[in-house]
């Protein structure tokens, strides 16, 4: 967003927020918001992410068994390496936008 000149904070009636498009936990979208080009894996990867960090973020477990996530295949063998290339890229962008 702020590469696209899009402000990343906005005043509201409380004070200053997140702009409306950083609250999520899409990471697809925030990845895209934040002007990174995404490869097949990469996004299966953040997917994948996103569904984990929507319930186990908050908490330990589901707040009801329903709501509890038992899927062994949130994470593959390949992503420990393949987040640390994304986190390494990402940094690259945040210091071409001056961060």
């Amino acid at each position: 967003m702020r590469a696209q000149g899009t402000p990343v904070v906005v005043s509201g009636k409380n004070g200053l927020h997140l702009a409306p498009e950083l609250k999520t936990h899409r990471l697809v979208s925030l990845a895209a918001n934040a002007g990174m080009a995404l490869d097949a894996d990469e996004e299966q990867m953040l997917e994948r992410l996103t569904s984990f960090v929507e319930w186990a973020g908050r908490y330990p477990v589901g707040v009801s068994a329903a709501k509890t996530e038992v899927d062994p295949t949130w994470h593959q063998a390949a992503d420990r390496d393949r987040a640390k290339q994304f986190i390494d890229r990402l940094t690259q962008r945040y210091k071409e936008l001056g961060g």
